[in-house]
Formats: structure tokens, sequence, C-alpha cells
């Protein structure tokens, strides 16, 4: 009996070892700019990873005071950025999201900021490399903003932003259905919500749209503060989708910050921060399988310290891999931690950035032969904000 037993801890030692943890190399480097000073969004999705395992990204560059444009780059399959390009035209940008689509064609929208107006804007970007033109998504004196994109597995456009044409702020969600036709009549998602926060959106290989935010609920406490939680919606591959909004959090203190992920065979992966705990902002994490519906939160940090800004993308060998900012040295850094079916969560996080600057607004993209690229915001030594990346493999390869 104990031979079997110690048989049976040797294969299962065999099969945790045999799923190598992600490495990271050490260089960081600055993404090329025309400007001094840039840096990515707040929000959405500022970079993506084509067929060809090339990365696409869009920054804001800061010409002054509230002054900004919208930069373009790509990077290379062998790692060289080309040449920036300016894809915002003369007004001023904010918030660029940016998808990929089955043939490498490039979508972007972002804030258009003009005297008492905000619009959302869109550009496309041909597999040739090719731009069209700028196209109006919403027009008029209305506050539009935070716009993410997706683009699925039929190629059809999918943008929410946070709108308050109609009074107060409410999630607004169109689509187009082809190259050749119309954008829809923007739809409104949040109509029971009253403050939502900017959406996170992903499309899955079946044909479904994921959309995620952060709404305020309930009354105010006695100091003022209101409750946030979290909301979805899934949208069908039918032609007009049926509405259910759902809350997916329902706990003592404030759920924000979500980011949602979506896998070939449907399943959905959320991330956000919670203090429900009535501490720090801790990570907490959930999953949505096909045909069964969304498990139970799982708090994934137990530090005690302010987290922000979590991210989650499906790499290869279905890994899961997340970044967020850290606050355990005092100013923000960026950690990581990855998923996988053999072993789940990694042990510990791993630390990216260690300086005395503040590291800022992480993300990752994948590609599917295992490649990470970890990008954010820093300082450099002679206090310029700038993009900075990382590279890091999912699968513990060179």
């Amino acid at each position: 009996m104990r031979t079997q037993l110690f048989l049976v801890l040797l294969l299962c030692s065999l099969v945790v070892s045999s799923s190598p943890a992600a490495v990271w190399d050490s260089a960081i480097e600055p993404i090329p700019s025309t400007e001094p000073v840039f840096t990515l969004g707040d929000q959405g999705r500022p970079a993506v990873a084509d067929s060809k395992s090339r990365v696409h990204t869009v920054y804001h560059h800061h010409l002054g005071d509230d002054v900004f444009e919208i930069g373009y780059n790509i990077r290379q399959e062998d790692g060289i950025w080309g040449m920036v390009e300016i894809i915002s035209g003369t007004t001023n940008a904010l918030a660029a999201s940016i998808a990929v689509d089955a043939e490498d064609g490039i979508h972007v929208v972002w804030e258009d900021i003009e005297t008492s107006q905000i619009n959302i804007q869109y550009r496309y970007r041909s597999p040739e490399g090719v731009w069209q033109g700028i196209e109006k998504l919403t027009q008029g004196k209305r506050l539009s903003s935070s716009p993410d994109i997706a683009v699925d597995s039929f190629g059809r456009v999918h943008v929410a932003w946070i709108d308050a044409a109609v009074g107060a702020p409410k999630v607004f969600y169109t689509r187009r259905d082809s190259r050749e036709s119309a954008w829809r009549e923007p739809e409104i998602l949040s109509l029971d919500g009253n403050n939502p926060e900017p959406p996170t959106m992903a499309t899955d290989g079946l044909g479904y749209v994921h959309i995620a935010w952060s709404d305020r609920v309930g009354d105010p406490d006695a100091l003022g503060n209101y409750n946030h939680e979290i909301f979805y919606v899934e949208l069908g591959p039918e032609s007009d989708p049926d509405i259910q909004v759902l809350q997916l959090t329902e706990a003592f203190g404030v759920s924000r910050e979500p980011f949602i992920e979506a896998t070939q065979d449907g399943t959905v992966h959320l991330i956000w921060v919670d203090n429900r705990f009535f501490s720090a902002f801790e990570i907490f994490y959930r999953r949505k399988l096909p045909g069964i519906g969304w498990g139970k939160d799982k708090r994934f940090t137990y530090n005690d310290e302010q987290h922000a800004k979590p991210v989650i993308v499906a790499g290869a060998n279905q890994t899961l891999n997340v970044a967020w900012e850290d606050f355990t040295h005092g100013n923000p850094e960026i950690y990581y931690r990855q998923i996988t079916q053999e072993t789940g969560w990694d042990p510990s996080p791993t630390r990216l950035t260690q300086d005395n600057s503040s590291s800022v607004r992480p993300f990752l993209v994948a590609d599917p032969k295992g490649d990470l690229l970890l990008l954010w915001t820093d300082t450099e030594d002679n206090a310029v904000r700038k993009v900075f990346t990382r590279r890091g493999n999912a699968l513990g390869g060179p």
C-alpha cells in the first residue's frame, strides 16, 4: 500500500512539473514615439496580436495641457517596431481601444473631444496597412466616453461606451455586420444603471459578445459613498439580441474595474477588484462555462495591499495570464500570475517592474505561439511618462 501511494504521489509530481510556468526576459524597452510624453489609455484594450504574431498598439501623445492625439504603431514578428502613425485627425482625442479581425484588419475607437461635447469615433486599417477615413459613431452635443471594441468570429464589429445622451450616464452599444453595412442605431444596455464605469468587452469563437461593467447601486451611506457592483450582458449571434442584464457581484463593499476575456469554446473569464472585506481592494476572479453558467467568486490576492487595473488574457495551451497594479511596495508596480489547466494558479505572483516611479495601466498581449508582451506606462529618469514593454513566454520557453 505504501509503495502504491508513493507511486501515485510521484506521478502527480511529474504531472505538475510537466507544465512550466511563464518566463520573462529581463529587458525593458520603451516603444518608439514622435512625442516625448505618451501613455496608454486608462481603459479598453490598447494592444492586440494578429494571426502573424504582430502586435498593434494605440496610445496617447501628450501635446500640451489636456491636449492629446492617438498614435498607432506595429511591432513586427521579429520584435522591431515600425513608424508611428497619427490616426485621430486634428481634434483632441483620448481613450483609444483596438481590435483585430480574422483577416488581420485593425479596428480602433476613441473619444473625440470638442468644446462642450465628446463623441465616439472609429477607424479601420486594412490588412494591407491602408487606413480608411474616420467615422463618427455618435454625433452632436453629447458626452460619449470610454469606448471598447471587439470583432466576433463572423467579422461583425461591436462597440460599447458610456453615454449621457438620455440624462444619467448609461452603457450604450452598437454594431456593424460587415464593412459594407451601416452601423446599427445605438441601444442602451444598462437600463437600470445610474453611473456606470467603462465597459469591457470580448467575443468568443461561437459568435457571442460578452460585456461587463461596474455600476452604482442603492442609496449612499452616511458618508455619501455608494456601493458598486459588476453587471454582465451576453449578446447572441442572432440578428436582434435579447438583452438580459445579470448582476454578477452582490457582496459588502465595492466591486469595480472589471476586465473580461472569452475563448474559442465560449468560456468567459472575468477579473475585478473588490474591497468586500472592508480593507484594501483585492483581486477576484470568476468563470462562466458554456452550457453551465457562472461559477463562484475566487479571491487570488491576500496581502491586504491595494490592487488596481487587473487584466486577464487567454494564451497558448489554454493558459490564462493576469497582470495588475500592486501597491505592496508603496508605489504601484506591475505583478503577474498565470492559471493553467494542469496546475491551476501559480503558487505566488511574479513582480515584473522594480523602480521608484509609478508603473501603471498594465496590459497583456498573447499570441498562439506562447509569446506574451506586457505593456504599461512608466516614468524614465527624466520624469517623462512613456509606454514600456517586456517580453515573456506563457509556456516557459525562450
